[in-house]
């Protein structure tokens, strides 16, 4: 679930262009309401004068502010950065930060960034220090980093945060899944399509099919919701990805093939 509360503790625009995307952790318990909790109780107070673009828990994300504006969360890190806000606490261990509740937590959040047009520019990657400083490179960062390099004295999300296995979240191949359909014209949309809906062999779809553009207006409404059909189309009609992948541009074609194969195979 995704809820939009705006706080009223940002800058409209930004002064720098958005290049870090900044973790933080709420210092809050672990509970099913905690990102609407914060975001209504907390960051939509004047008297707050803090914000966060989305706060989340392990069900829901709750809009803040918006990826255009500039939150404020980390000073020194705000003009240029995108703040995200967990459920957690910077005192918990690896362990209490991979439980199921957590889990699920960073999956959403991981999938949030790989989705949203307005990051998809940022590498999923975590910056060193010095390339938090040079002020140009483009990543992740802690609010714990930012803190050191850049200034100030927070210490969050703190040192038993699983960086490792976030940004394994965010380096999947699912990214390819959210975003290559947007990479093809109209007209490889519409012939993917009908050779997997239909079984179409490659090579002689266009000789099967007369496009309408209704494929491909499909796909660019409804990307994620679409493709999650097509799998199931695939998966009863037993077609391999690289039948899909024989529809996608020469370059896409591997990295689709192992993104539909982990699906396929419910990685």
């Amino acid at each position: 679930m995704v809820e939009f509360v705006q706080s009223p503790n940002y800058y409209r625009g930004r002064l720098k262009p958005l290049r870090l995307v900044v973790w933080h952790d709420m210092e809050t318990d672990e509970y099913d309401t905690a990102a609407e909790d914060v975001a209504r109780n907390w960051f939509a107070k004047t008297t707050a004068r803090v914000s966060a673009h989305i706060c989340v828990d392990n069900n829901s994300i709750v809009e803040c502010v918006k990826p255009g504006d500039t939150a404020w969360a980390a000073p020194n890190a705000n003009a240029d950065g995108y703040q995200i806000e967990l459920a957690g606490r910077a005192n918990q261990t690896r362990e209490q930060w991979l439980d199921a509740f957590s889990a699920s937590m960073l999956k959403l959040a991981a999938q949030w960034v790989r989705t949203n047009p307005a990051l998809r520019h940022i590498p999923p990657r975590w910056l060193t220090d010095a390339q938090l400083a040079d002020g140009v490179t483009a990543g992740h960062v802690t609010h714990a980093q930012c803190s050191r390099v850049l200034g100030g004295s927070h210490y969050d999300p703190g040192k038993g945060f699983p960086a490792d296995y976030l940004m394994s979240l965010l380096q999947q191949s699912e990214i390819i899944i959210g975003g290559f359909l947007m990479a093809l014209t109209d007209k490889q949309q519409e012939e993917m399509y009908y050779r997997v809906m239909y079984g179409i062999p490659a090579g002689s779809a266009k000789d099967r099919f007369n496009p309408d553009g209704s494929a491909a207006r499909v796909f660019d409404s409804a990307d994620g919701d679409y493709l999650r059909q097509l799998l199931e189309v695939v998966a009863g009609k037993q077609l391999t990805p690289e039948a899909i992948a024989a529809s996608i541009p020469t370059g896409l074609a591997q990295a689709v093939i192992d993104a539909l194969a982990d699906k396929l195979s419910g990685k």
